[in-house]
């Protein structure tokens, strides 16, 4: 066998290795009700889905998991538990990313250390036993595996910088959402509101600010009901409420009587000081 001939060999065995290669790279598995084996214990505390390993110092081949994870309980003897979270999760080269979207009750993606390994995994919340886990989706090295809280350590909750966004509105407790993008019906529980308003109330510290003679409050309170500038009654009943712009409304308003405060400060000052004087004895002098 000549040179030429075990070099064109050579030649077509690397092609085809680096074609196989990228096949191999570029096929996904997809699973339908793939069962996971186990259940969580009955109240002993939380559990974990173990889902996949992740990078922590070493670069490593693509972990992923996209899809929708469930499990069930439920009977004549028992309480009616269900347990569905939609996750899409990955670990490759030098980042983890992932987030979670769960339906019937809070989950949330944590990291933990599992036989020495890290691994990212969804947290189940302390209550009754669920059976019956499956998945459905996408997988790649995935780990499907039910862990105790006393066979886990380290347990972190997982920050993710992943945006789950939707396009078009959303609607809580309605179906119609109008000019909104998110329309609840029902109240709202939050730590903290951060709005974005349209310029601020400072302006009423311009020296070139016109501020309205209480006479002219007065006036416009008796004929409207209602300040000058704030939304009536019925205003607020028919278009709702911009918190952002009631907000700098009352702003105005509370540096508007703070200018009423000075003002009427400096006209009290200015009667003790006549007051004061028109009470001074009168001076007699009397010559030599």
């Amino acid at each position: 066998m000549n040179k030429m001939s075990l070099q064109f060999k050579f030649t077509f065995i690397l092609l085809l290795v680096v074609t196989r290669l990228s096949m191999a790279q570029g096929v996904r598995t997809y699973h339908t009700n793939l069962t996971i084996s186990g259940q969580t214990e009955d109240s002993q505390g939380p559990n974990y889905l173990l889902l996949h390993k992740i990078y922590t110092n070493t670069p490593i081949a693509d972990n992923h998991v996209f899809g929708k994870i469930t499990a069930i309980r439920g009977g004549t003897g028992a309480s009616n538990r269900k347990w569905t979270v939609e996750v899409n999760t990955s670990s490759a080269y030098t980042s983890n990313r992932g987030s979670i979207i769960s339906y019937n009750e809070p989950a949330s993606l944590v990291t933990l250390t599992y036989n020495g390994e890290s691994y990212l995994a969804v947290s189940i919340a302390n209550s009754s036993t669920l059976f019956n886990f499956s998945f459905t989706g996408y997988a790649q090295s995935a780990t499907f595996l039910l862990a105790k809280d006393d066979v886990v350590s380290n347990v972190q909750n997982f920050s993710t910088t992943d945006i789950i966004s939707i396009q078009g509105g959303v609607g809580i407790g309605t179906t119609s959402t109008g000019i909104h993008k998110l329309a609840v019906e029902g109240s709202i529980g939050a730590r903290k509101i951060k709005v974005n308003p349209t310029g601020w109330a400072d302006f009423v510290f311009d020296p070139e600010y016109e501020l309205s003679a209480l006479e002219d409050v007065e006036e416009y309170i008796k004929a409207n009901k209602h300040l000058p500038d704030v939304p009536s009654a019925e205003e607020v009943d028919k278009d709702g409420l911009d918190l952002g712009e009631m907000n700098k409304k009352l702003l105005q308003k509370v540096e508007e009587l703070t200018l009423y405060m000075i003002e009427l400060k400096k006209e009290i000052n200015e009667l003790k000081k006549h007051s004061t004087f028109s009470k001074q004895p009168d001076c007699k002098h009397t010559g030599n």
